[in-house]
């Protein structure tokens, strides 16, 4: 019975790389015909239970697959199932990925105005005399916030966004 669980466990691991039609109906009729009874044309959750260590592991698994809850499952919706399953988990990975790279450019933006206040600290320090510096910043500031008012009001709309949803 042990087998019946590598098994899956190979199954499920080679789902995970990017998977083609093809090897999704491979996948489907391999897990079909590795769990099924020979006397019978569907899967039943005790079929489930050799490669899960409890049975509660093994219906909670089955009821992942059983899309209509009839109580088994047929090689249609097996198929149909993990090709749902394929492209949730590609549409997710892209969404992880898209979050990824606005926060590496929230991060840049962050670290250009830490590089700005730490200048003039800089400045401050080695007795520079930065009121009259800070300005023409402050004129350079006001304009920049005329020009790039829509630029920066979707960027903090995107940046509350990312706070949120993370």
């Amino acid at each position: 019975m042990r087998p019946r669980f590598v098994f899956l466990f190979l199954i499920l691991s080679s789902f995970v790389a990017n998977i083609q039609s093809t090897h999704l109906q491979r996948l489907a009729r391999s897990i079909y015909t590795r769990f099924k009874d020979r006397h019978r044309t569907y899967l039943i959750p005790t079929d489930f239970n050799p490669a899960f260590p409890s049975p509660t592991a093994a219906s909670a698994a089955f009821s992942v697959f059983d899309k209509d809850a009839n109580g088994d499952i047929s090689r249609a919706e097996l198929k149909t199932a993990l090709i749902k399953i394929y492209k949730e988990r590609r549409f997710l990975s892209r969404s992880m990925r898209d979050v990824g790279e606005a926060l590496q450019t929230l991060d840049r933006i962050l670290l250009v105005g830490a590089a700005v206040v730490v200048f003039f600290i800089a400045l401050s320090v080695f007795g520079v005399e930065v009121g009259s510096s800070l300005t023409s910043v402050y004129s350079l500031g006001i304009a920049a916030s005329f020009v790039f008012k829509n630029a920066a009001s979707s960027a903090f709309d995107a940046i509350m966004f990312l706070f949120v949803t993370q």
